[in-house]
């Protein structure tokens, strides 16, 4: 999630990461450093550090105003890690009422020890003269008092830690730090966060529905499910409180929404205003997407159903956080035992992956000439294809994965041409791939290939009197 000055704040989509940041970087030393076989470990202490390093290069005078408050003057071209290796451990820094940039205040406060323990918190002032009494407060519901797990499929003897995929926290010191900030009472206040408040720990909650009511907070933003719905939860006041959680722009329905906000001064009150938009209808006005003939065939190895997850033979996993989250001196240190559903899901999800770069290849064929990043040991196409198929025949799901490394970053960097006319197919090569995620997320979302009302055109190829194929084609 980030923040723009128009029309008010933006929420492009769901990104599962610690907390919603200020803003959105693409800052490719941040995304490179929690990479795959990067060899930097990333801890929650660290991302905290990068994410402040990379607040400061953001062209907003309240992030300037934080750097010279820091001492740290980023420059460009430098690593962004000397930057963030410059970042104390704890700080707090206001920019005052009369701070011009969005940037208005923020807390962090790094447990070096247990990572998991460590927040930063993020206070935004609306843009426009109008809306400098609206503030937006960015909250971290990935601040445990345990370390945290995520293990699906895996079965444990004692499951003390929360799993971050299911349930957030706030410890008590964030939550201090909301309240003083919520102080004095002549601001209108947004609350976002990446967990929904109804899988917040049960002492989160409480404390923060406690925030919620008292100080008239008028509405919290969420994400984590990729679903996206409003929920209204009453919390014991004079009035229900109004939570709207975020889709994905990844899965179905493939959403996004801008929010904006109008104050009322005379009567006190904030209206919110919330536009929806879906990645389909935006490609449909867009024209040249979700050809005929571009849809994975039904049973096809890379068709986006031929995986299911496999079910654990061990029992559900459940996730006991026991209210107060206390550990009964008894019990024996928590262990995960491999599953091998687990295993069998992994192996499936990577054959599909690779199928899926066998049809990519075969249909957009590369440009030798733009000279590309081959794969290890492939000078041509089909090189790539062989080492594909070799890789498809072995058990090794670490080989797998460096192949689907080496393939992501050849696919970025390759182009694409007609081998018989020798144009160029980069643009159609890439709305292609578009149509495939969204047919993907799609069919996937919905459990099987099904029709829906607006579908409007159906093909049906005819194979004889045996048997006969009902292909969708949108």
């Amino acid at each position: 999630m980030g923040i723009s000055r128009k029309p008010w704040f933006m929420a492009p989509g769901n990104h599962d990461v610690y907390y919603f940041g200020a803003y959105a970087t693409q800052d490719r030393e941040l995304l490179k450093a929690a990479a795959y076989r990067s060899g930097v470990p990333m801890d929650k202490g660290k991302f905290i550090r990068l994410y402040v390093a990379a607040l400061l290069r953001q062209d907003d005078p309240g992030c300037t105003a934080l750097g010279r408050a820091l001492g740290i003057e980023p420059r460009p071209g430098a690593p962004l890690a000397r930057a963030a290796a410059r970042v104390p451990a704890s700080f707090e820094w206001h920019a005052g009422e009369d701070a011009p940039g969005l940037l208005d205040r923020i807390c962090w406060k790094i447990d070096e020890e247990q990572p998991w323990r460590s927040f930063i918190l993020q206070s935004i002032v609306m843009a426009g003269p109008e809306l400098r009494s609206v503030r937006v407060f960015l909250l971290d519901s990935c601040q445990y008092s345990r370390r945290p797990a995520m293990a699906p499929n895996a079965w444990r003897s004692y499951p003390v830690e929360l799993n971050c995929g299911l349930t957030g926290e706030m410890l008590p010191d964030q939550l201090r730090k909301i309240r003083t900030w919520l102080e004095p009472r002549t601001h209108g206040t947004v609350f976002l966060c990446h967990h929904p408040f109804e899988v917040l720990a049960s002492r989160s909650r409480s404390n923060l529905g406690w925030l919620w009511r008292e100080y008239r907070v008028a509405m919290m933003v969420t994400a984590h499910t990729h679903a996206g719905y409003y929920a209204h939860h009453d919390l014991g006041g004079e009035h229900d409180q109004i939570e709207l959680n975020i889709g994905s722009t990844t899965d179905w329905p493939m959403e996004w929404r801008t929010l904006q906000g109008f104050v009322n001064p005379d009567r006190q009150r904030l209206y919110i205003r919330s536009n929806r938009n879906t990645l389909v209808e935006a490609l449909r006005r867009r024209g040249g997407f979700f050809r005929p003939g571009w849809e994975v065939p039904l049973d096809a190895p890379d068709d986006y159903s031929s995986y299911k997850q496999g079910e654990s033979a061990q029992g559900l996993l459940v996730n006991y956080y026991l209210g107060s989250h206390f550990t009964p001196y008894w019990l024996p240190p928590p262990h995960v035992r491999a599953n091998k559903a687990a295993r069998d899901t992994e192996e499936q999800v990577k054959d599909t992956l690779l199928w899926t770069y066998v049809r990519l290849v075969r249909d957009f064929p590369t440009d030798p000439d733009r000279k590309p990043a081959w794969p290890q040991g492939c000078r041509s196409d089909r090189e790539v294809l062989d080492r594909i198929d070799s890789t498809l025949k072995t058990t090794s799901i670490d080989r797998k994965i460096g192949l689907l490394v080496e393939l992501d970053a050849f696919e970025r960097g390759r182009s694409s041409r007609d081998p018989e006319t020798g144009a160029s197919t980069d643009a159609t090569r890439q709305r292609y791939k578009i149509s495939q995620a969204a047919w993907a997320s799609r069919f996937m979302a919905e459990r099987g290939r099904r029709l829906r009302i607006e579908d409007d055109l159906i093909s049906v190829e005819w194979k004889g009197s045996k048997s006969e194929e009902l292909t969708p084609e949108k």
